[in-house]
């Protein structure tokens, strides 16, 4: 029954909660905004960089911290332990900064984000990554 509502034009599937319980040990949810665009920095990993945007727009943004995960890793290879800080804050308050930084046991993660709430003008951004893994030698913001 379930495959007779699956759609080929859409490339979505249908699965038993069994089933999907028995393939996926992880499952992470992305945030799509209609209407932003997505712009990268990359730097390198395990120094710190700071740099500024302007944002023409009132709407909320955020800003996130990506690094390869274990998908791209050699096989048999650990995740590797992950220490990074990613601060954003408007030029004109920098002390009003907003946050993320690895928790302990952060392995099982690839990303971090800071959710902005918004507002047109200058941003300032903070991040300082550590990667305890040989070949990982860039980030993206």
């Amino acid at each position: 029954r379930l495959a007779q509502l699956q759609s080929r034009e859409q490339g979505d599937y249908w699965v038993t909660l069994g089933e999907f319980l028995d393939a996926f040990t992880f499952v992470s949810f992305a945030r799509i905004q209609t209407g932003y665009t997505l712009s990268s920095v990359r730097f390198p990993s395990g120094a710190p960089a700071a740099w500024e945007f302007t944002m023409a727009g009132d709407e909320p943004f955020s800003v996130q911290l990506e690094w390869p995960g274990k998908q791209f890793l050699p096989e048999g290879c650990e995740m590797p332990e992950v220490r990074f800080i990613l601060l954003v804050a408007r030029r004109d308050d920098p002390r009003g900064f907003r946050a993320d930084s690895a928790p302990k046991d952060h392995v099982l993660y690839s990303n971090a984000r800071v959710d902005m709430p918004g507002g047109a003008g200058d941003y300032l951004v903070y991040v300082s990554t550590g990667l305890d893994s040989p070949g990982i030698d860039e980030v993206v913001v």
